[in-house]
């Protein structure tokens, strides 16, 4: 009897502070047991899904690389020879390259996440950035748990458009995001096979950490002409409460049109103006 014996290629870890953070309190500043409590009720599954992209599919199944999802964290597992325990047992060019496209599951995943909002632009992480040049301002995915999405993985229209030519791909209206992953990186850390072609002792681990959105609270009550808005951004989180004090938060004296002032604001009813993105309350 043949026992199939699987090695972690790489794994990408996800996780979003929205979902994470309670209330003003940030996950890190959480004890243990709350911290526990948040990753029970956590899953980035929620929010968005990955998709192989162009001949991705087909390259997975001829090299029988397994994709297995978790609440926190999709780890690639590739079969390994089962004399040899660091070579797979089919060998992998350093030149493949896996593709996978981000479509989102949550249609307010912007409203909530702190990032530009996409209109033909796209979210790209590629740890090869010398054989899949994306301009000077863009980085290379993380490898390290503590960085935060920034503006440095946005790829605008005519950058998407020549690295999908690059690629040969082409993408549907909804992908979002593009994985771009090359068995050997930029660098050592990036790296995903040794150099000598052998599966890594300890597979390289990936970060995407989503901050969540902070944005002005508007209070408003249309049939009292109220209007009052923070004069500070709060964060938006999905549990917990943010206080609001009422002689620090605001400028002025506001005369409050009701009993239980400071709702949170649902993550549905955000606007921009100018520069400024308000939610907005309704009392």
């Amino acid at each position: 009897m043949t026992v199939l014996a699987y090695h972690t290629l790489f794994s990408v870890r996800i996780f979003h502070r929205f979902f994470l953070d309670l209330g003003a309190s940030s996950f890190e500043q959480l004890d243990d047991r709350a911290r526990d409590r948040q990753l029970e009720r956590y899953d980035w599954r929620q929010f968005f899904s990955w998709m192989p992209v162009g001949n991705t599919a087909r390259l997975l199944k001829g090299h029988q690389i397994v994709v297995k999802s978790s609440p926190t964290r999709w780890d690639a597992l590739i079969r390994r020879d089962s004399e040899n325990m660091q070579e797979s047992f089919i060998p992998v060019s350093p030149d493949l390259t896996l593709v996978f496209g981000l479509y989102y599951k949550d249609p307010f995943f912007e409203h909530y996440t702190e990032m530009p909002f996409l209109s033909d632009e796209a979210m790209v992480w590629c740890n090869n950035l010398e054989r899949f040049p994306l301009g000077d301002a863009h980085n290379p995915i993380a490898v390290e748990e503590d960085i935060f999405f920034n503006e440095g993985i946005i790829a605008d229209a005519s950058v998407k458009r020549s690295l999908c030519e690059q690629l040969g791909i082409t993408l549907s209206s909804d992908c979002k995001g593009l994985l771009i992953l090359t068995m050997q990186g930029q660098s050592g850390a990036y790296n995903i096979l040794n150099g000598n072609g052998t599966l890594k002792q300890t597979p390289t681990d990936f970060y995407l950490n989503f901050a969540n959105r902070a944005t002005y609270w508007r209070y408003v009550k249309p049939e009292a002409a109220f209007s009052v808005e923070t004069t500070d951004v709060k964060p938006l989180t999905r549990d917990g409460f943010v206080p609001i004090d009422l002689e620090s938060d605001f400028s002025g004296s506001p005369q409050w049109p009701s009993e239980h002032p400071f709702p949170n604001p649902d993550i549905q009813f955000l606007k921009r103006e100018g520069d400024k993105l308000i939610s907005e309350i309704y009392l």
